[in-house]
């Protein structure tokens, strides 16, 4: 048995809230107080707002019913965290946002594994979750190639739905917009997609922001013990 350690090479946060038409009175207003470094580069739409760094590694959003921002490699987790506090504690006020309907963390997770080529990790993935041998797929000329598991469990009053299995390098790379990351990514790995979520919190408008920022940290936590122990089963040794 052995543990892999990942780690999380990108986040996507979102709150979904009522459609509020105060956001295209104050799409400018927005923008000019939250724009510098790192956020030098912005765009205006008709209904949405973005802001993002020149390599495209971290980036914020607002629209007229839902706002959030992601990071691709980030320094530290705290680094993204603080640029999203920020930035709602701008939105939020700025167009009125009193309810979520939706809140979510989406983390993607690489385990890099070594010495092992694709096809000998796909076998050690499905042996240790799958519990199965080609013999037992039904045709006996069906030769499984590749493998993927979903998992949908309950953290307390919030979900967790995830998704789990061998990539290579190119694969990966796909789902990522940041040049700079990409070129960082490793060869082979274990990824995982946790996405962390909460429909209609009940959070006190007056504390909204603080709500928001808790439910942040412990959706970190929370993905980071879930992706820990899912790799405690996973085997590399030879079966």
């Amino acid at each position: 048995m052995l543990v892999l350690p990942a780690k999380a090479w990108k986040y996507i946060f979102e709150i979904r809230y009522p459609a509020s038409p105060l956001l295209f009175d104050n799409r400018g207003r927005l923008l000019e107080q939250f724009k510098g470094e790192p956020f030098t580069e912005w765009r205006i739409d008709r209904n949405r707002i973005d802001l993002h760094d020149q390599d495209q590694s971290i980036s914020v959003f607002a629209s007229f019913n839902n706002a959030g921002g992601s990071a691709e490699d980030p320094p530290t987790f705290t680094y993204y965290k603080d640029h999203i506090q920020r930035w709602l504690k701008l939105v939020i006020p700025d167009i009125s946002i009193k309810q979520v309907n939706r809140i979510g963390l989406r983390t993607f997770y690489l385990a890099q594994v070594d010495n092992l080529s694709f096809e000998k990790l796909f076998q050690r993935f499905l042996s240790s979750y799958l519990k199965t041998q080609n013999g037992l797929w039904g045709f006996a000329k069906a030769r499984p190639i590749d493998v993927g598991i979903t998992l949908d469990a309950a953290i307390d009053n919030c979900k967790l739905h995830a998704g789990a299995g061998p990539m290579e390098q190119e694969q990966a790379k796909s789902m990522f917009g940041c040049e700079l990351t990409r070129k960082k990514i490793p060869p082979l790995s274990v990824f995982i997609d946790v996405d962390y979520f909460m429909e209609n919190p009940d959070f006190d408008a007056a504390t909204i922001v603080q709500a928001i920022m808790k439910f942040v940290l412990d959706g970190q936590s929370n993905c980071d013990a879930f992706v820990s122990n899912f790799l405690k089963n996973l085997n590399l040794k030879e079966v």
